[in-house]
Parts: C-alpha cells; structure tokens; sequence
C-alpha cells in the first residue's frame, strides 16, 4: 500500500549518543505513556490509539497532534487518504526514541536495537500495511469487548518484539517470533494466547516452519523454551508467565483453512508430537461477529468451537503433554 511520510523516520541511532541531548526533559506521564505504547507497537493508527485510551477522542487527537509538532512522533498516511490524525499511522522519531531511552537510562541506540525501531524494520511495516493493520486491530477490539464487561480484561498485550520467546534447541538459541502474545480472562478462566495473522501473503511451507518452531519452542531442550523469556538481540525483562504453553490464535483467508489445519497434523505426525493448542478463524467471519462471537476451527479436537470453550482446551492439552 503506497504511504506518504508526513515527517521524518527515525534516523540510525549510535551508542555514542548523549541521552542529555535530549531536548524535552518536561515531557509528561501522559505523553510518556504514548510513546511507550508506540515503541512496542508502531504504527497503531490514530484509530487504534483513540480506541485503546480512556480519555476522550478530542484529547487523545489534541496529544498526538502535539507530540508531532514537538518531534517526537512521526506518521503515514495510505495514499488517498485524508491527513488527518485517525488516518494516520504513527511511530517514534529519533527523538521520541532519546526521551524514553532517558528515562530508562540506556542509549538511544540501545533502546532502538532491543525494540527493533530500525529504519529498515519500519519500512518492512510499511510494506505489509495490512497485516501490521490487522494483528493490532485484534488486540484493540479484545480490549474494547473487555471494557464491556465487569468479569472480562486483556490482561495482557504484546507486541511482536516483546512477544518473541528465546529458546534451547539442541544446544542453541532460537527465537518465535509471533505476531503478539496476548492473556485475556473471561469469567474467571485466563486463556495466554500467540497471535498468528495471515494476509494470505504467506506460503504453505513458511507455515510449516512456523508451525515446527512452535514446537521446538514447546518442546525445548532440558527447559521450557517459552520460560526463557522473550525479547531481541537483549532480553526484555520477564512477561507473565501461565502454567502451560500458550494457544495459538491463527487468522486467515477462507481458502487457507484446510492447507493451515492439515498443516499443523502433519507437522505433529513427522514429529510424533501432540498437535498444538492452535485455534483458527478467518479475517471475514472475525469481522463479521467479532472475537468471540465467530467460530474458531480447534485443530487438535478437528471441531468447530468458541474462545469461550478454548480456555478448557488449552488446559486439558497441556495436561496430556505433563502427562
């Protein structure tokens, strides 16, 4: 999808840098928050991040307006569209990325490498629009559908950096990187989830490896992979962990379905594995009825089923692999 740069993409960031360079040392908690918020997650649209604060439209408009014309945010916009904030997909600029590696006392070139805020990261984000697009609106709507209700919360909410696991396979040290890793809890019952969504970009045999990484890294070499903790080049610091490997929440095209279902048995056979926990839908019933009310095809019990049934899945799964 073409994109217009509205302003400048950070620029390549070095350990010599000063962090007292920085030129807004008055920057508030509220700002400091959304800046946070974009460096695990960039390029939430002005959409995605109204929905996602409990302040007021006009509010959350006016801070995004006013962290840009500080320098501290940069944004796109699809060609065509108006430049207005909630068309707008935003993310740091290098200073943006000096004021939080300050507060963390770290150097921006640090805090840019264990984020993977590269410009060649970005502009691989750009040029998958759709899918980075997608993967964020699925978490936003499941914090939506969790303000609703008293009993329900996105507990959880990582974006692809902080959701990639380290783990140990034979001896050396491999990564999952999914899309996000989520835990949300509904009447009581938690379900940790990887999120998988597929554009329809994707080929079958990436599939396969994907799918053969999830369980290398369940399976692990002496310790749970997932256990070893998550980050980049430099590890972030430990996530909230749940006893069993997380499911797999994987979104797709209607053709995809079967080839990603018959996919999965066949990489548990060549293995002599348990299937995994991995539950798919696809991006037009996810649309139509949202979250929980589509069915999701559960591919260990090859049966159609709801996220409210998923959580007594996911549990008896990881009971039969301890067993």
């Amino acid at each position: 999808m073409p994109l217009t740069t509205v302003t400048r993409k950070p620029a390549r960031l070095t350990e010599k840098e000063d962090n007292s360079r920085t030129k807004h040392p008055d920057i508030s908690p509220r700002e400091v928050e959304l800046l946070a918020l974009l460096a695990d997650k960039p390029l939430l649209n002005g959409n995605q991040i109204v929905a996602l604060r409990t302040s007021s439209t006009s509010l959350t408009l006016r801070l995004l307006l006013h962290l840009e014309s500080r320098g501290l945010l940069s944004c796109s916009v699809p060609a065509g569209r108006a430049h207005i904030p909630v068309n707008r997909y935003y993310h740091l600029s290098s200073d943006g990325i000096r004021v939080l590696a300050r507060r963390e006392g770290i150097t921006p070139g640090r805090f840019a490498r264990e984020h993977w805020l590269s410009p060649a990261r970005l502009t691989m984000l750009f040029n998958s629009l759709e899918h980075t697009r997608g993967s964020h609106q699925f978490f936003v709507d499941l914090a939506l559908e969790a303000r609703k209700h008293d009993d329900q919360a996105l507990l959880v909410w990582q974006g692809e950096v902080a959701a990639t696991r380290r783990y140990l396979w034979h001896g050396e040290s491999r990564l999952l990187r999914p899309d996000g890793y989520g835990v949300y809890r509904k009447h009581g019952r938690v379900l940790p989830f990887y999120l998988e969504w597929d554009s329809g970009n994707m080929g079958i045999k990436r599939h396969r490896r994907k799918l053969r990484t999830y369980h290398q890294c369940r399976s692990g070499q002496g310790a749970r992979g997932w256990e070893l903790g998550a980050g980049g080049p430099t590890p972030n610091p430990p996530t909230p962990r749940s006893a069993g490997f997380p499911a797999i929440l994987a979104v797709t095209t209607d053709e995809r379905v079967r080839q990603l279902n018959r996919a999965a048995l066949q990489v548990a056979r060549s293995r002599q594995d348990l299937v995994l926990s991995l539950f798919i839908t696809t991006r037009r019933e996810l649309e139509a009825v949202g979250t929980f009310g589509c069915h999701w095809w559960d591919v260990r019990s090859q049966r159609s089923v709801t996220l409210d049934d998923a959580p007594n899945v996911w549990i008896e799964l990881n009971r039969e692999k301890e067993a």
